[in-house]
């Protein structure tokens, strides 16, 4: 598990979130991305579990000790934003975000229908996010919004003008492989697991 291991210097203590606000605590805490908040939780939990020696206990009640330490001390950019398990819902936020930084006039709807099946998998992922039921969930949901920073970075920069058109389509175009890929990601998983889960049941059904 030392791939879980995240030094405190290397997180980012910088930045705008995707809404261009951000919401403070009363002390100053370092802000973090949705990925980096998923790795800090899952070493915590983890260690939880060594220090019984791997005996006993449950894992969910160590992930939400975890995740409470976590967001006691740091705080996570964008956490809230296209967290829906209402696709409808999630379609009306990417359009108000675009339009927010002046893209409006993008066929966002054309853009959307591409990718729905894509977003009706986020979706569910978001609904057992929100159940706290799947810790597969979790890592989704932070790649996920982790590409949405990304994205928002890139249209942020291009609507106060600190990016040319040439720049912005080079960062837009990479976004959106960002974006493809996790997609794509998200369909080829849900499959894998799907049919993971048939074999198993037919397993069953034949002892």
């Amino acid at each position: 598990m030392s791939s879980m291991n995240i030094q405190s210097e290397n997180l980012s203590s910088s930045g705008v979130s995707p809404e261009g606000r951000h919401t403070s605590t009363i002390n100053s805490h370092r802000r973090i991305s949705p990925a980096e908040r998923w790795l800090l939780i899952a070493e915590k939990a983890y260690s939880s579990v060594q220090r019984r020696g791997f005996v006993g206990g449950d894992p969910f009640v160590d992930w939400a000790e975890a995740e409470r330490e976590v967001d006691a001390s740091y705080d996570t950019e964008g956490m809230q934003l296209f967290l829906t398990d209402d696709v409808e819902r999630l379609y009306e936020q990417v359009k108000r975000v675009f339009g927010g930084f002046g893209l409006g006039y993008l066929n966002l709807d054309t853009i959307l229908e591409k990718h729905r099946e894509g977003l009706d998998i986020l979706t569910e992922y978001n609904r057992l996010w929100k159940e706290r039921t799947s810790m597969l969930a979790y890592q989704q949901t932070a790649l996920f919004q982790d590409a949405v920073n990304d994205a928002m970075g890139t249209l942020q920069a291009f609507s106060q003008g600190r990016v040319d058109i040439e720049g912005f389509a080079r960062r837009a175009e990479l976004s959106a492989r960002t974006m493809e890929n996790i997609l794509s990601y998200f369909k080829d998983l849900t499959e894998s697991v799907s049919a993971l889960s048939s074999g198993q049941k037919n397993g069953d059904s034949r002892v």
